[in-house]
């Protein structure tokens, strides 16, 4: 399935700013229909910063607008942004697996 243009850069954003390289989210494009190896090098390389300005993920709002925002949950209502989302959810999941460690001893 092809992306809109606006899930892709938020996508690549995203994920860039969570530590994942350029090759590997290049990786993930190659099976769209539309995959052409060198313009999605190219454009992934812009949004990390190669011409100087390091793109950030899109606001929720922005993300909304645009019908990207997908699996809304309650975390949602109090957070306005994919990245601050990622945070808390992995905060959460580590403070789940402290009170298993907990219960287990």
């Amino acid at each position: 399935m092809n992306l809109a243009h606006s899930m892709r850069f938020a996508m690549t954003s995203f994920l860039l700013s969570v530590g994942m390289s350029v090759d590997e989210i290049l990786n993930l494009f190659n099976i769209s229909p539309d995959f052409d190896a060198e313009k999605t090098l190219y454009q992934i390389e812009h949004i990390a910063g190669a011409t100087g300005n390091k793109y950030k993920p899109p606001a929720c709002d922005t993300m909304r607008t645009y019908g990207n925002c997908i699996g809304k949950d309650r975390l949602c209502e109090k957070i306005s942004h994919p990245l601050g989302y990622y945070e808390k959810k992995i905060y959460l999941k580590n403070k789940e697996k402290e009170k298993e460690k907990k219960q287990e001893k």
